[in-house]
């Protein structure tokens, strides 16, 4: 049953935040961004194995749908690709890694301690 107008429900973990071009993006675990990032991947697996690979692409995909940003068209894609790939593309890496992880558990924390909790 759909409710029009309600956020999309967060999975129980707590958000992973990175920092791109000098804006902070909020990934939070939740259903949306795993169809988002399964329709872009086809899967979360080929997901995490990309982000491995530094697919700046797939890095980008898994930014915008964790963090429920839209963007209008090709010149914005191209203009945050192109801030992704001259950030610190390692820690950004590491933030979309995690944040994939989390996905794979379902969201669920595998520890104690919060997943992602420092800028990247």
């Amino acid at each position: 049953m759909a409710t029009k107008g309600k956020k999309d429900p967060v999975l129980s973990a707590s958000p992973i935040s990175v920092e791109i071009g000098g804006e902070t993006y909020v990934l939070e675990p939740t259903i949306r961004a795993v169809r988002e990032i399964c329709a872009v991947c086809e899967g979360l697996g080929p997901a995490f194995r990309a982000v491995r690979a530094i697919n700046i692409p797939i890095m980008g995909a898994v930014v915008l749908a964790g963090s429920g940003t839209k963007l209008k068209d090709a010149a914005a894609l191209d203009a945050f690709e192109t801030a992704l790939l001259t950030s610190d593309i390692g820690k950004i890496g590491g933030a979309c890694a995690d944040y994939l992880t989390l996905l794979l558990s379902g969201g669920i924390q595998s520890n104690g301690e919060g997943a992602g909790s420092g800028k990247a």
